[in-house]
């Protein structure tokens, strides 16, 4: 889509919204999204159709990621009036600036899902890290008699114990790693990022990648590269990075500094 068909779009968008017809303008404004990424005009747009469709958690979800991406003004003032009052009848006209539309930077596309609660992650996560202790007790208990006669020898509750808290650690660290990644993709990745196997969902959601992919994992050696080659590429692409950065997922050490850029770094920007 060129820069002439997308300011058509816009103006059929504005359109739209004035009439009152709120879902149809943000059908247009998603196209929109889609063709060009991380529009600050589209976005905002996109932030007033919501409110007006009484999606309001979205819309601050919105109004967060352009105060975040471009700290924008106007995004702060309608996220003040979300929180504070009924937004009051804004108009589209004003936002049209044709070289923004030609920004082509990553975006968070609305419709946006709502942001879970950062409280309601961290409860399940330490749930599930006593869950998971308290499973694996009788198993260290039921090792205590068989230790060592020795006083010298260390037994296996000493040694396993601390082992299971580190695994525990690193587990919970890639799980926070990833659902980093997933947010700077652009998506929210939800509870399910802190499950094992299930975590792949929201993270394949990032990298828009179709769940048909998963058929190249029952592939022996062959399926299982090119998938996780396709999805690094498709998630550093999704996060602002150059595509090849995903081949160093494949290089020991330098894909675990992959995984780290991924998620502390800020999105690129125009």
């Amino acid at each position: 889509m060129d820069a002439k068909t997308a300011e058509q779009y816009f103006h059929q968008a504005d359109g739209l919204y004035q009439s009152g017809k709120y879902a149809e303008a943000l059908e247009l404004l998603n196209v929109l999204n889609k063709e060009f990424p991380n529009t600050k005009n589209v976005m905002y747009a996109a932030a007033l159709c919501l409110e007006k469709l009484g999606n309001i958690e979205e819309a601050k979800f919105v109004c967060n990621s352009l105060i975040r991406q471009f700290d924008c003004g106007k995004a702060r003032e309608l996220l003040a009036a979300l929180e504070d009052a009924p937004r009051i009848d804004a108009q589209l006209n004003d936002l049209l600036n044709k070289d923004i539309l030609q920004e082509r930077n990553r975006a968070v596309p609305p419709p946006l899902p709502q942001r879970a609660s950062n409280k309601k992650i961290y409860i399940i996560a330490g749930i599930a890290v006593v869950v998971l202790l308290l499973l694996s007790l009788p198993f260290f208990l039921g090792n205590t008699g068989s230790a060592s006669d020795s006083p010298t020898e260390p037994s296996l509750t000493g040694i396993m114990l601390p082992l299971l808290l580190v695994v525990l650690a690193i587990y919970f660290l890639g799980c926070y790693l990833m659902k980093r990644i997933c947010e700077n993709a652009g998506t929210e990745p939800g509870v399910l990022i802190w499950i094992p196997i299930l975590q792949i969902i929201p993270t394949m959601r990032a990298a828009d990648m179709d769940f048909l992919w998963l058929i190249a994992i029952f592939i022996p050696i062959v399926g299982t590269f090119i998938f996780t080659l396709v999805l690094w590429v498709k998630l550093c692409k999704a996060c602002g990075k150059p595509a090849w950065f995903g081949i160093l997922i494949f290089l020991p050490i330098l894909d675990m500094f992959l995984v780290v850029y991924l998620a502390l770094s800020s999105p690129a920007r125009a």
